[in-house]
């Protein structure tokens, strides 16, 4: 029995999630429905995109994901079937799913184009119920993606890489940037902890500067947020294997000012 995975905008209280599952049901009844998330922030593709990058790893072969986060609806731009890793990613060709299936492998990428797996009727607007769900659904049933779609290497590629930062030995310094705040408001960076070892250690200083400003603090690196004094801003390895900058029962982003796309820099004092 595969899985179907949701992942949109459209917020958890409205109905248009329940009309994607909707459509699925009445092409494929067996299949399992996942809901990752209706909450990323309207259209906002990059969150989206993190969101898909983080839990995509933890799902088995044959799992498909439909993921709709989609200010181009009803325009030019094209329906899109990533597949790598076993798994199957539908949904806008904007960059929404291209982190999570290039983490899994080289993806083979296909556009939807025929109408035989779509609805009869498509609206300029939901086309999450009319094109992706329809074809997620298909995909699910064991439908090859070269019956639904033409094969094509020049899908939308996401400009942040999620795991982008670096050590920069000139500045003797980690350099990336915020990529995700989440909702406790801890500001998730691109830097791999993988690049902590043997050059920062637990409990010592490290000086922060981020934002345009290049705003200054001295901070350190933590085990876990109970580690942290009450209040204390740290540094956390956090569970997507990348630095998070956090505030122990607090909020990075109000204490700090943390945005997405801020750029950070860390160095060992």
């Amino acid at each position: 029995m595969r899985a179907i995975t949701f992942l949109t905008d459209f917020g958890a209280g409205s109905p248009y999630p329940a009309a994607m599952k909707a459509v699925v049901l009445g092409i494929a009844p067996d299949v399992r429905l996942v809901d990752l998330t209706h909450e990323v922030a309207p259209q906002d593709v990059q969150e989206g995109a993190f969101v898909l990058w983080s839990v995509a790893r933890d799902f088995p072969e044959g799992t498909v994901h439909c993921a709709v986060v989609d200010p181009g609806v009803g325009t030019e731009r094209r329906g899109l079937i990533l597949i790598a890793g076993g798994q199957l990613f539908v949904g806008p060709d904007n960059g929404l799913l291209d982190p999570a299936a290039r983490a899994l492998g080289e993806p083979r990428a296909f556009s939807i184009r025929s109408k035989r797996y779509l609805r009869e009727r498509i609206s300029y607007t939901f086309h999450g119920r009319d094109v992706f769900a329809p074809v997620a659904a298909h995909l699910a049933r064991g439908v090859p993606p070269d019956a639904i779609g033409e094969p094509l290497d020049d899908w939308v590629r996401l400009e942040v890489d999620f795991q982008g930062g670096r050590w920069d030995p000139q500045a003797h310094a980690w350099v990336g940037q915020v990529i995700y705040v989440d909702r406790f408001g801890n500001a998730v960076t691109n830097i791999p902890t993988r690049q902590l070892a043997g050059r920062i250690s637990f409990d010592r200083p490290v000086e922060l500067r981020w934002g345009t400003k290049a705003e200054r603090l001295v901070l350190k690196l933590r085990r876990s947020y109970g580690y942290a004094e009450r209040g204390e801003v740290a540094l956390i390895p956090g569970s997507h294997d990348l630095l998070e900058i956090s505030v122990r029962e607090g909020s990075a982003r109000r204490a700090l000012g943390l945005r997405v796309n801020d750029p950070v820099r860390l160095k060992p004092l």
